[in-house]
């Protein structure tokens, strides 16, 4: 521990398949609603436009031909089941987190998820007080792939963005912590 503390100010983690075991209920809810629509999610469709993704992006994707009406309806759905979803941590985060910030690491939460979503799992994992900066979807226009997230989350905690380690799972989450 005592090398990271040399080297890095902060933690920054994804929160879907990094802090919570999250894809069941998510691919569970994406072909719910595509079912209620008559369409199937294939496993590409599901890695290209779901996992790692904001909702907006798999809507257009996935539901661009649908009214803006049912785009909403679609997008409502998935709020709803992501938001009252019970979910596993996945196991060592909290630990992780309470032993970073016990050595003076901050915390950051970087993620395509709902505020209401980030609570729970904040409430979940039990470490409220261990995060300095929560970077939402509604935070940024570009979400991942792009690096305005880690780049909001950097200017936020105003530090150097060579002092941060970024815990992420998804290739498009790679991409922006990269970039």
């Amino acid at each position: 521990m005592n090398n990271i503390i040399k080297n890095f100010n902060a933690v920054l983690f994804d929160m879907d398949g990094v802090l919570i075991d999250s894809n069941s209920v998510i691919e569970r809810a994406w072909c719910e609603v595509a079912q209620m629509y008559d369409r199937e999610i294939s496993n590409d469709e599901m890695i290209k436009h779901i996992h790692g993704q904001p909702g907006p992006h798999t809507i257009s994707a996935l539901f661009g031909d649908l009214s803006a009406a049912d785009q909403q309806k679609v997008q409502d759905y998935i709020i709803y089941i992501e938001n009252t979803a019970i979910y596993k941590p996945i196991d060592g985060v909290a630990e992780l987190i309470l032993a970073l910030h016990k050595v003076g690491i901050r915390i950051g939460i970087v993620t395509s998820g709902w505020r209401q979503k980030i609570d729970s799992v904040i409430k979940l994992l039990k470490v409220d007080g261990c995060i300095s900066v929560i970077v939402e979807r509604d935070d940024v226009t570009k979400g991942k792939p792009y690096p305005d997230p880690y780049l909001l989350a950097i200017k936020r905690l105003n530090i150097p963005v060579n002092h941060t380690i970024v815990f992420e799972d998804s290739s498009s989450g790679v991409k922006s912590a990269v970039a």
